[in-house]
């Protein structure tokens, strides 16, 4: 029986490819074949009846069709474990775009000088997020962009990670070069790679509660800074002197040429004189360390008392340095020519003086008659400014 079988499926083949060139047609109804087709193997139940099952190529675009009972749209050609194929729907898989998933190992995307770009339209705005939900003291939660020779890195540490600032903090960090934080144009802040300074182009504001006008930003001892009034120096560093002025005794002073300066007032006293380097009886400063120092000098040249009242020709008030000394300089000079009985002079100067430097005012005269002429309320004070 399955001999006679063998027999009408090859002759079934025969006389299809003798009628129909290029087609071919085997199994049940050996002598029926679709006529676009180039093949048909076609599936029988039992004996010669036939269950519409085939396995058929297009003549024309050589598509291939399977028809086993299971096909129908959407279907992918599945095969079990023992290679026995049929027609299923893909079995449901995790979607990105509709389902959470989980990474099974490391994935790279190569753009191939391609942008990804991600886009929203809401209102609430697009949000895009990196979480760790542990709890070592070694998690962190980062973002990474890398070149050639190294990596940036934003990254938030778990709340209880100690290194990289502490817990909870966030940091930016460039294991390639330097940083830089800027507006639109180049306004911003510049962290140099390697030294860490940094350089603030833009006007600064630093709102810490401390802040109010005429404030220095100054830091403790451990360099965290707030906003305080300047306090003054302290009187013991700034080596404050100033000389008593009083209207009694007048000092007498020889007349000199021209009313060139050549006589060192002295002093009754000192009302200031922080760190004892001034000596009223000498009218000497000398400078406790070197450092820029404010002078003032003044006194009155006043003949009223003198006999004869001559009249001042020419009055000069000097400071000088190192009065006697090589190194002698003239610091602040005012000479007057007011053919007068009374005269008013002042002389002032900012300074640098070495330590161990004396300052002194000297003054010097002219007058109608006689040989000598008098000053009376005479003042002289300084103080260091810089060092």
């Amino acid at each position: 029986m399955k001999i006679n079988q063998l027999l009408g499926t090859l002759t079934g083949i025969l006389l299809t490819t003798s009628l129909s060139v290029a087609q071919v047609k085997m199994g049940a109804n050996p002598g029926t074949i679709g006529a676009s087709s180039n093949l048909e193997v076609e599936a029988a139940a039992s004996g010669t009846a036939t269950t519409g099952n085939k396995f058929i190529v297009n003549k024309v675009t050589g598509q291939v069709t399977i028809q086993d009972g299971t096909q129908g749209t959407g279907k992918v050609f599945t095969s079990d474990g023992n290679g026995a194929g049929n027609w299923a729907f893909p079995t449901a898989g995790v979607n990105l775009y509709n389902a959470d998933g989980i990474l099974t190992g490391n994935r790279t995307v190569t753009l191939g000088g391609k942008s990804l770009l991600f886009t929203d339209s809401q209102a609430g705005g697009p949000f895009m997020g990196l979480q760790n939900t542990s709890t070592s003291n070694l998690a962190y939660s980062a973002f990474g962009l890398r070149n050639d020779v190294g990596g940036t890195y934003f990254f938030l540490n778990s709340s209880t990670r100690t290194g990289d600032g502490g817990p909870n903090t966030t940091t930016l960090r460039n294991d390639a070069g330097g940083l830089r934080l800027l507006s639109s144009g180049s306004n911003g802040i510049s962290i140099a790679g390697g030294t860490g300074a940094v350089t603030i182009n833009a006007a600064t504001t630093i709102q810490d509660g401390t802040q109010g006008a005429g404030k220095v930003f100054t830091s403790d001892a451990n360099g965290t800074g707030s906003w305080v009034a300047p306090a003054a120096p302290a009187v013991a560093s700034v080596y404050a002197f100033a000389a008593t002025t009083t209207t009694t005794p007048r000092q007498s002073v020889p007349q000199s040429g021209g009313g060139t300066t050549a006589y060192e007032m002295t002093y009754q006293a000192s009302n200031i004189n922080t760190a004892n380097a001034f000596v009223p009886a000498t009218g000497r400063f000398t400078a406790p360390s070197s450092g820029f120092y404010v002078l003032y000098a003044s006194t009155q040249f006043d003949n009223g008392l003198v006999a004869g009242q001559p009249n001042f020709l020419a009055a000069g008030l000097t400071i000088d340095k190192n009065r006697g000394l090589g190194s002698a300089a003239r610091l602040a000079q005012t000479f007057y020519f007011p053919n007068a009985l009374i005269v008013s002079a002042t002389a002032s100067t900012i300074v640098y003086l070495n330590a161990g430097d004396y300052i002194s005012a000297t003054v010097g005269a002219q007058v109608s008659s006689g040989s000598t002429f008098q000053v009376v309320s005479s003042s002289f004070y300084g103080y260091k400014i810089a060092n």
